[in-house]
């Protein structure tokens, strides 16, 4: 999940190429972070592990 999130952002970062300043650039990385964060809230879980799996 970590390694998508990273995905992401350098994607946005790559079509936007030139920042104004150090600011910009963390506004749009917090709004992808944001916005990523929304998505897995919001969808179904990517890990279901119940404790019987465990004992296995």
């Amino acid at each position: 999940m970590i390694e998508r999130l990273n995905q992401s952002v350098k994607q946005r970062t790559k079509v936007a190429k030139i920042f104004a300043n150090e600011d910009s650039c963390l506004r749009l990385v917090s709004a992808v972070v944001m916005e990523i964060s929304d998505e897995w809230q919001s969808s179904k879980a990517y890990l279901s592990l119940s404790d019987d799996e465990f004992l296995d």
